[in-house]
C-alpha cells in the first residue's frame, strides 16, 4: 500500500519537499509508517521508542479532508486513502 506524508514546517525545509511516499504492508500502524520515514528523511527522529517526540505532530488527513491529530501512533493504522501530515509545534505565546 502507498502511503503519503505531506510535510509541513521543518520536516518540509529538511527534505526539500511538501510531499513524501513510501509503498508499506496493507493497513500499517501508524508507527510503522513513521519507522519508515524516519530512515527515508535521512534518520530524522519522529519517536522516542513508541511514543511520538516531543514537538512532533502527527495528524492523519481522510480523503475528503477531514483532519484528526494521532496521539497513539501504536494503536491507529493508516487506511487506504488517507495521508499522514508531519508538522513541528511551534512555541510562543
Amino acid at each position: 500500500m502507498k502511503v503519503v506524508f505531506e510535510l509541513l514546517a521543518l520536516f518540509r525545509q529538511k527534505a526539500g519537499t511538501g510531499r513524501l511516499e513510501l509503498e508499506l504492508p496493507a493497513a500499517p500502524t501508524v508507527l510503522a509508517a513513521l519507522r519508515a520515514a524516519e530512515g527515508a528523511l535521512g534518520g530524522q527522529a519522529l519517536l522516542q521508542g513508541e511514543r511520538l517526540r516531543e514537538g512532533v505532530l502527527v495528524f492523519l488527513r481522510e480523503p475528503r479532508g477531514a483532519t484528526r491529530r494521532v496521539f497513539q501512533p501504536a494503536e491507529e493504522r493508516v487506511e487506504s486513502g488517507q495521508a499522514l501530515v508531519l508538522s513541528t509545534a511551534m512555541a510562543g505565546g
